[in-house]
């Protein structure tokens, strides 16, 4: 339940506020997001919620 208040509550934080962006050169960029996508993946299989 506090995971979902947390969610919330940082939702309602980058609406409300503004929030900077991380200026990375390309090469961090495309680790990084190959690192989520790997991430979120693994959680979605775990869940049972992957597609295919």
């Amino acid at each position: 339940m506090m995971d979902m208040v947390g969610m919330a509550a940082a939702l309602v934080a980058t609406h409300a506020t503004a929030v900077g962006s991380l200026d990375l050169p390309a090469p961090v960029q495309l680790v990084a997001a190959v690192v989520a996508g790997f991430g979120i993946g693994l959680v979605a299989a775990i869940m049972g919620v992957a597609g295919g």
